[in-house]
């Protein structure tokens, strides 16, 4: 049945064979990782999601199946009837979220800004910092992570691509992050280049010039109205003084998904975390251009059968679209506001 979810498969036993080691898909520079006390910690930065892993994973999520169809929008649908309703009111709320975000990814000169922190086993906070910019047919995105205090866990990397759609990485150098995830330096040495975006995508998970959301916005993935919120704050779209407010609780078995991939290809993951909730807050102006969103979630990610982390992140991401903003070179650095 399309659009449908069906499990398949619960999985009871710990595997007690050895796993194969996978394989990297980024260069080995950008996953720094650091021994304490004999355990392997690992960054995971991605541009809105870090932690670190340090306990053991005692569940065993469910093996799904998803049809395709239910992690894709028409975007030209969903324009078509942003023109045509007559009170914003009545569109459904993940109409409320693909409308600004595909209005602002189609603007030809923008910025997105976002800056948080995660905290680990409620004991070590990582800042992070990640942004993206267009220009034209030019397109950047930068991601820096880094934990505070005597655990030096760092990853870091930028990303350039051009209108010939071919993609430039560089991880930072190694120690360069500065301690609240504002800046870096790059190693040009260690640069890796893509011929089209889906060469890239197969190596990262997402094309720098489609990546607006890391999260699957659909009619089938996020909890309704009047649904009970695991996060604790429902899922609501009202009108505000200046503009509205969509609270958008996500069902994350299902609208994490490309998200989890992306997460198992940057930091290295033995196999997908697993979100307990995650919930967004997006802030529009009266004509429902995009402003502000702010995400809050909770997820256990592992990097082996029995080393893992819960982790609880909040960052909050600004988008611009009244100016050109130029594309740093790899020596200037984002002016991440204080």
């Amino acid at each position: 049945m399309g659009a449908m979810k069906k499990d398949i498969e619960e999985k009871n036993e710990i595997k007690t064979e050895e796993t194969p080691p996978k394989k990297r898909f980024l260069p080995k520079p950008i996953r720094l990782t650091l021994f304490f006390g004999g355990t392997a910690l690992l960054a995971i930065a991605g541009g809105f999601g870090a932690g670190f892993l340090v306990h053991k994973m005692t569940d065993h999520p469910k093996v799904i199946e998803i049809d395709a169809a239910t992690l894709t929008v028409d975007e030209d649908a969903i324009m078509k009837r942003f023109e045509n309703v007559k009170d914003f009111q009545e569109l459904e709320p993940w109409e409320v979220a693909n409308i600004g975000l595909i209005r602002f990814g189609r603007k030809e000169h923008r910025r997105f800004i976002s800056r948080g922190s995660a905290l680990a086993m409620g004991l070590v906070t990582q800042n992070i910092c990640s942004s993206g910019i267009r220009d034209g047919d030019s397109y950047f995105e930068e991601s820096l992570s880094k934990s505070e205090g005597a655990m030096d866990i760092q990853t870091g990397w930028r990303m350039y691509e051009n209108e010939a759609k071919v993609t430039e990485l560089y991880p930072s150098k190694s120690g360069s992050i500065a301690s609240d995830a504002t800046r870096a330096s790059w190693d040009e040495s260690k640069k890796e280049t893509y011929s089209s975006e889906e060469e890239f995508k197969k190596v990262v998970g997402y094309a720098v010039s489609q990546h607006l959301s890391n999260y699957n916005i659909t009619q089938y993935t996020y909890v309704k109205e009047g649904q009970e919120a695991p996060s604790g704050t429902p899922t609501s779209f009202q009108k505000t003084a200046d503009g509205y407010l969509l609270e958008l609780e996500l069902d994350v078995s299902l609208a994490c998904e490309d998200y989890k991939v992306q997460m198992i290809h940057t930091s290295n993951l033995y196999s997908s975390p697993v979100f307990s909730y995650s919930h967004l807050s997006m802030k529009f102006d009266d004509q429902l251009n995009l402003l502000e969103m702010k995400s809050h979630e909770k997820y256990k990610a592992a990097i082996s059968a029995v080393i893992s982390s819960e982790v609880e992140s909040n960052l909050t991401t600004t988008y611009e679209d009244d100016g050109i903003f130029a594309i740093p070179s790899l020596n200037e650095n984002v002016p991440y506001a204080q």
